[in-house]
């Protein structure tokens, strides 16, 4: 559910997803909306008093993604920092060398740089996804499970879905700009939902089994 939230007399979007989960969490994304989790019977009010009792947070980090704005263009790319240079041509491309992404587009326009630069990201991602995967297959292999099939895309409010039903799992490739890590955390929390469809502890405690510091990880992500 999106909404819009002033803060220091300055409105942001805010993004509210409530799901089966004990805590409240939020993060703020690149584009400086607020992403609010939390359980299904938390109201607005203590949605709103959550994230006033954030602010001195919210307003520093606001800020340091705007400073960064203003010193140039620059992506980062599993945790990494590259210098984002864009051209136009006559062909929509993207290249990641070693420090540097160059981005090609016919018209220079913002939702066509995004498009093309997530084109490359989510390419990116499959190829890691294809990697890791073998591990948590053979997980599925001691439940008797089949495997599942994957689709990457930019998502408002999830880093991945599960849909057991259809042996779908669905990952955020705005992932690619955390640690590899993180994209192994979460791609183990749908695999995972394979196995249980719900967040009980038996959940938790197969992730654990599998990856004892999850939360450490997990917590780069907020």
């Amino acid at each position: 559910m999106m909404k819009v939230i002033e803060i220091n007399g300055k409105k942001y979007p805010l993004i509210i997803e409530r799901k089966a989960i004990k805590n409240m969490y939020m993060r703020i994304n690149e584009d400086l909306c607020l992403y609010i989790t939390c359980n299904y019977r938390i109201s607005d009010k203590q949605i709103e008093d959550f994230i006033y009792s954030k602010q001195k947070w919210i307003e520093n980090k606001i800020k340091n993604r705007e400073e960064k704005t203003k010193k140039g263009n620059f992506v980062k790319i599993l945790g990494k920092e590259y210098v984002l240079i864009i051209n136009q041509g006559i062909k929509d491309s993207c290249s990641v060398k070693e420090n540097s992404v160059l981005i090609t587009v016919t018209a220079m326009q913002d939702q066509r740089i995004q498009a093309v630069f997530y084109k490359k990201l989510a390419g990116m991602m499959m190829q890691i996804v294809d990697e890791k995967k073998n591990r948590w297959n053979q997980m599925l292999d001691d439940y008797h499970l089949p495997y599942p099939n994957f689709q990457i895309k930019k998502m408002k409010s999830r880093w991945g879905s599960c849909t057991p039903a259809k042996k779908l799992i669905v990952l955020n490739v705005m992932l690619m700009h955390y640690p590899i890590e993180c994209i192994d955390a979460v791609l183990l929390h749908e695999y995972v939902h394979l196995i249980v469809p719900n967040h009980s502890g038996r959940f938790y405690q197969i992730i654990e089994n599998h990856m004892p510091n999850y939360k450490q990880i997990h917590a780069l992500l907020k």
